[in-house]
C-alpha cells in the first residue's frame, strides 16, 4: 500500500472517531439534562407514578387512546382487535397497556378495528354490528367498536 494511501486511511479513521465522540458527547449532555429535569421535579414524578392513566396522553398514540376510551365508555371488559391492529405490534401492545384492566381475548364478542378496514372491503362483517366509531384528529385512520354474534 502506498504511504499516502495509508495516511489518508489514518486521517479518515481519526475524523470518524472525532465525529463519533462529538455525537456521544451531545447524547451525554442530553441524557444529563433529562436526568436533572426528572430529579429536579422528583416529588411530582413520584406523585404521578401511582396515579392511574399518568402519562398516557404524552406516550400513547391517539388511535390507541381512542380505542381504549371506547372500551371504557361502553364498559367492556373483554375485547378482540382486528387483524390490521394485530399486524402492528406497537399498536396492539399499546392498546393492551391502555385498556388494562380490560383484556384481549380471541373469542370476545366486542371487536375493535380501524374505520379504513370497513371502507377498503365490505362494511364490518355480516355477523357484526357497529356500536361506536370515532375519528381521530391528526391521524389518517378512525377507529370502530362492533359487537359480533
Amino acid at each position: 500500500m502506498p504511504r499516502s494511501l495509508g495516511w489518508i486511511l489514518i486521517a479518515a479513521l481519526i475524523l470518524a472517531s472525532v465525529s463519533q465522540l462529538e455525537r456521544t458527547r451531545r447524547s451525554g449532555r442530553k441524557l444529563a439534562s433529562n436526568v436533572i429535569a426528572i430529579v429536579g421535579d422528583l416529588p411530582a414524578v413520584v406523585e404521578r407514578i401511582g396515579t392511574p392513566r399518568a402519562g398516557e396522553q404524552e406516550v400513547l398514540p391517539p388511535q390507541v387512546l381512542a380505542l381504549a376510551w371506547m372500551l371504557e365508555k361502553h364498559d367492556i371488559g373483554v375485547y378482540r382487535y382486528s387483524d390490521a391492529i394485530a399486524k402492528s405490534p406497537l399498536r396492539s401492545q399499546r392498546l393492551v397497556e391502555a385498556a388494562w384492566p380490560r383484556r384481549p381475548s380471541d373469542d370476545a364478542p366486542y371487536r375493535l378495528s380501524y374505520l379504513s378496514e370497513h371502507y377498503a372491503r365490505s362494511p364490518i362483517s355480516p355477523e357484526c354490528e357497529e356500536i361506536d366509531s370515532l375519528f381521530v384528529p391528526d391521524e389518517t385512520l378512525g377507529v370502530s367498536l362492533a359487537r359480533c354474534h
